[in-house]
């Protein structure tokens, strides 16, 4: 198989390619290549895992490996964009792994388009935009608008700042020492969030799991936690709350726990399965909102 690069004179300042040859069995294929002026980086892989780290020479550097019988490899650069492509070509059973590692500098935008592998990201800081059918994400150090979608994977992101949008169909979602707007939902798995500073609106949510969130710093932001059959638990850690806190679960099918009183206690909705218990209590005056709900298990709230 080959491996097609499209190149612009202005790009190249140190660049190679190293392609190993084909047999009837099977040859690795590898791609080392470095790139200049490139603003956004748009990865698409079928099977294979993914690296990204901090260039340190200011320029986009790109290194692959990946079986040259079962994947065409295909690099274009359109003015200030580099696409890389992996293209199966492989008709059997078996496939192997591709391996890729981007370095890039500070605040280019990234895609990634991966069917199935794992992401592991450290010291990135720009726009990224992700995606895995079945595969995670790990993340640490990064700056930025981030936005993680997995089907299957786990999502884990610490040491971080940023605006996050979190998405993962049957896997965990779990950040620590993270600071931001938040929104991280799962449908299956358990969102759990420790030391985390909430500098924006934001939203923890799970359909059967778990949601749990362990406050860094006090809340400058609109909050809700939420789980449909399970328990969301706020620990404010200590820190002072200026604002109203709503706390909500089943009426018959829930609990509602916390180390205070409610000023105010209502039910929600005229159904026979659908009533809500509802209580409220207000902190101070200022226009932030807590929520705090489930359906089925227990929301609860705690400060230590």
């Amino acid at each position: 198989m080959k491996s097609f690069i499209t190149r612009h004179a202005f790009l190249l300042s140190a660049a190679f390619l190293l392609l190993t040859g084909s047999s009837a069995s099977g040859q690795q294929g590898s791609i080392q290549q470095s790139f200049e002026n490139i603003e956004v980086v748009k990865i698409n892989i079928g099977y294979g895992d993914l690296t990204v780290e901090k260039s340190t020479s200011g320029r986009v550097e790109v290194k692959g490996k990946y079986n040259d019988d079962e994947v065409d490899v295909e690099l274009k650069t359109n003015g200030g964009k580099l696409s890389i492509n992996e293209k199966s070509s492989w008709k059997g059973n078996k496939k192997e792994k591709s391996e890729w590692t981007l370095k890039l500098p500070a605040s280019t935008d990234l895609t990634v388009n991966i069917g199935a592998g794992e992401s592991h990201i450290n010291g990135y800081a720009g726009e990224l935009e992700a995606n895995s059918g079945t595969g995670g994400f790990h993340l640490a150090d990064v700056k930025g608008k981030i936005h993680l979608n997995s089907g299957t994977g786990n999502i884990e992101i610490q040491d971080s700042d940023g605006n996050f949008n979190l998405n993962s169909g049957t896997g965990n979602v779990k950040l620590a020492k993270v600071s931001g707007a938040i929104s991280a939902n799962s449908g299956t798995g358990n969102v759990m969030a420790d030391n985390v500073s909430i500098t924006g609106d934001s939203g923890l949510n799970s359909g059967t799991g778990n949601v749990s969130l362990s406050l860094g710093s006090p809340i400058k932001g609109d909050l809700a936690l939420n789980s449909g059959t399970d328990n969301s638990r706020l620990n404010f850690n200590g820190y002072n709350f200026d604002g109203t806190l709503v706390m909500k679960c089943g009426k018959d099918s829930g609990k509602i726990e916390a180390p205070f009183g409610f000023d105010k206690e209502e039910t929600e909705g005229s159904g026979r399965y659908d009533n809500t218990l509802k209580k409220t209590r207000k902190f101070g005056d200022s226009a932030v909102e807590i929520t705090v709900s489930t359906g089925t298990g227990k929301a609860s709230v705690q400060n230590k």
